[in-house]
């Protein structure tokens, strides 16, 4: 289902519903991970290239836009995860 959330507040929950679920939680950790990893290899490169040429406030506006960009429920997974990766 695009949104299994969706499904069970209309009360079209099935059990033969808990595969795909199961697959839709499965794909958007993946899309999650995929992100996070993105942006740990952007913040290192930003880390060793502010000391002579990024200004770090730069690489926190690219985020915050790109973040922007998320749904509500991906923004507060994503924000959440890259705090816990970069141990902010």
């Amino acid at each position: 289902p695009s949104d299994p959330i969706a499904l069970e507040t209309a009360g079209r929950w099935k059990d033969s519903d808990d595969q795909a679920v199961a697959k839709w939680f499965q794909t958007r950790h993946e899309w999650l991970q995929t992100c996070i990893r993105r942006l740990e290899a952007q913040y290192r490169q930003t880390q060793v290239a502010s000391l002579a040429t990024l200004d770090p406030q730069d690489f926190i506006k690219g985020v915050q836009q790109w973040v922007d960009q998320l749904d509500d429920d991906s923004r507060q997974d994503v924000v959440r995860e890259l705090m816990a990766t970069l141990h902010l």
